[in-house]
């Protein structure tokens, strides 16, 4: 309510009774991107079920909140008028801007892409090359198939050299950096999983995040093990999300992710028993689309 001014999204009209409306119709879902508020009249326009005319979308609520909070915020002074120009775009920024401009499955795309690993093997993970990672796994996910599935093995070659603590140490800097690749893969999963509905990058987001699990194992790391815990949660949620009436689950996509779980449940089992509230949490995830049906 302090966001919006206790104002109305979309007509933003100041003294009028609101309420809060959940965006995608869940009333068990109160995350605060799924929560809007709207005036009396707003909310039973956007809760109101007609064939004569076309309704609010989910996407098209989130935009209305998106600008109206940045709007609240602008008018507090929150948001400064006159912004900084920007610095011109550095290489590999200039790569993520050719990588984006190329139809996806386009061989040129690829080829970028492994020249930021290329630049990785020489420079190292610097904060450049994990910021162009974090927008890539960001913007693959808006209808990229070939780029995701490619960029989702990238994520997990930026780490192939952790083979064993006696080979190569791992530190704290290192967990954090293997932590925000699972995160990429996260997001290229739940894009997947809740709107494109892609096999193959269901495929590459499990098969690499069952690549960090070993590397979990290998390196006794309870943080990496429980992160790849929670992407395998949040990607298979996404497959079982739906928005509209009658839109089926992705129940292809929610499979792979169970047999990627079963997998690493077996060997979590045998090698880890005392990480036992993740493989606690694993199975309750494993169990979820039983309790949903």
């Amino acid at each position: 309510m302090f966001n919006t001014d206790h104002t109305c999204c979309i007509c933003k009209q100041k003294g009028r009774s609101v309420q809060i409306n959940h965006i995608d119709g869940d009333p068990s879902n109160n995350d605060y991107d799924n929560l809007i508020v709207l005036c009396l009249e707003h909310h039973e326009a956007v809760s109101r079920k007609s064939t004569m005319g076309k309704g609010y979308s989910v996407g098209e609520l989130k935009l209305y909140k998106r600008h109206w909070e940045y709007e609240v915020r602008k008018n507090r002074g929150l948001i400064p008028e006159d912004r900084p120009k920007r610095k011109p775009l550095s290489p590999i920024e200039e790569i993520v801007v050719e990588v984006l401009s190329i139809p996806d499955g386009d061989k040129r795309a690829f080829e970028k892409l492994d020249k930021l690993y290329e630049i990785y093997l020489w420079l190292g993970y610097d904060k450049d090359i994990s910021d162009a990672l974090d927008h890539l796994s960001l913007m693959a996910g808006l209808g990229y198939t070939r780029l995701s599935v490619k960029l989702a093995d990238i994520i997990y070659q930026l780490n192939w050299h952790f083979v064993g603590p006696k080979k190569v140490p791992i530190g704290e800097n290192e967990v954090r950096r293997i932590i925000n690749s699972i995160e990429n893969l996260e997001t290229i999963g739940k894009f997947a999983g809740e709107f494109n509905r892609k096999v193959s990058v269901i495929k590459a987001v499990c098969r690499n995040l069952q690549n960090f699990h070993y590397i979990a194992i290998l390196y006794q790391k309870r943080g990496i093990e429980q992160k790849v815990a929670s992407a395998l949660h949040s990607v298979k949620k996404a497959c079982l999300t739906t928005y509209e009436e009658g839109e089926k689950r992705f129940l292809k996509g929610s499979k792979i992710v169970d047999e990627t779980t079963e997998n690493i449940l077996l060997e979590l089992e045998k090698e880890r028993p005392s990480w036992k509230s993740i493989v606690i949490n694993l199975k309750k995830s494993l169990n979820s689309t039983k309790n949903r049906t």
